[in-house]
């Protein structure tokens, strides 16, 4: 089904609900809802299932997966004073990354690209005084290192605040957005190579396809640079100020893969003028190979065409014996000739 298509049924399942209606807004299935809560400070670290009790002198990370269960989300939600208006963002599953800020806590939307055993999904980060809400479309492995490194012997992430947790976190995702932008630029430049020295090898739905990849990245990695910008200022509560040069560091990544998807998009329009004048080129090669071989045979059919009228008396051949193979001969003779004239005149 194509793009616009999807999205539009997408948009239709909320139509008519008045604002801050918490319904799941997707285009696959909803997966089921699995609740993991994590208790850290500088010296422990505890993680059970299902929705725990925040511990007190603990920080808390209520880590939700997959969004079927829609009254437990709206009960985590109320326990930490989240807006519907803001879960209803996370429950539609097409929102644009962005960042929003209400009176205890702020809200960020990132997505988490495709891997060969996950579809793309959405993410959203609630992150107050010391507690982090994320809900995500599906369970995935893109966090599993930032898990580790809390249960780790290593305190500097355990021992921070929430904001420098969800720091770990979205710096996680936006790695995954600068491994992409290489493996696109490798593959942009390999398809060019391919472009120019054999171009019979590439068609016009593979450079199509490499471009809607582009610019999918390219969408979803803009609205980046405004998220990390304004987290890298420092000018709200809820980061502190050891927080800022990690955001500042991350939002210099993203910088250049806003810097990288242009560069890659104006490179993947180029690739198909290239490609079109490619095949320009081979068709006028072609037609000027068998233009020439109707020029060598113009003269030959009027040879062979007045010959062989049927006339009683024709001169040189009708009395002759050798008057076939005079022809013949001068006929190829001809065509030798004009194929050395044309070499000569670089016209083939």
């Amino acid at each position: 089904m194509p793009e616009w298509k999807k999205f539009t049924s997408v948009h239709k399942q909320k139509e008519g609900l008045s604002p801050g209606t918490l319904v799941y807004v997707g285009d696959t299935e909803s997966e089921e809802t699995v609740v993991v809560t994590h208790f850290f400070n500088e010296n422990d670290y505890i993680c059970s299932k299902g929705m725990e009790e925040p511990v007190e002198g603990k920080r808390t990370w209520v880590q939700i997966s997959g969004l079927s269960d829609i009254r437990t989300i709206a009960e985590i939600g109320k326990r930490y004073n989240i807006s519907n208006l803001s879960l209803e963002d996370a429950l539609s599953t097409d929102q644009r990354p962005k960042i929003e800020f209400a009176s205890t806590y702020f809200f960020i939307t990132m997505r988490i690209l495709d891997t060969p055993d996950k579809t793309e999904e959405q993410i959203s980060f609630f992150v107050g005084k010391d507690w982090l809400v994320s809900i995500s479309e599906h369970t995935s492995d893109v966090l599993n290192p930032v898990i580790k490194q809390l249960g780790s012997e290593d305190n500097r992430l355990r021992s921070s605040t929430p904001d420098r947790l969800v720091h770990a976190l979205t710096d996680r995702i936006a790695d995954q957005y600068l491994v992409r932008a290489d493996e696109l630029d490798m593959q942009t430049e390999a398809l060019e190579e391919l472009v120019v020295n054999q171009a019979e090898k590439v068609t016009a739905s593979m450079i199509h396809r490499h471009k809607r990849a582009i610019l999918h990245l390219r969408r979803i990695s803009m609205p980046l640079k405004e998220l990390f910008n304004t987290l890298s200022k420092g000018e709200t509560p809820f980061v502190s100020a050891s927080s800022v040069p990690f955001f500042r560091d991350t939002f210099d990544h993203v910088l250049w893969l806003s810097e990288e998807c242009e560069t890659l998009r104006d490179t993947s329009q180029g690739l198909m003028e290239v490609y079109i004048s490619s095949l320009d080129m081979k068709m006028n090669r072609i037609m000027k190979v068998l233009t020439i071989i109707s020029t060598i045979f113009i003269p030959i059919t009027f040879i062979t065409g007045m010959y062989g009228m049927n006339f009683i008396h024709m001169p040189y051949i009708t009395k002759t014996a050798w008057g076939f193979s005079f022809v013949i001969g001068f006929c190829i003779v001809l065509s030798i000739w004009m194929i050395f004239w044309f070499k000569k005149k670089k016209w083939w």
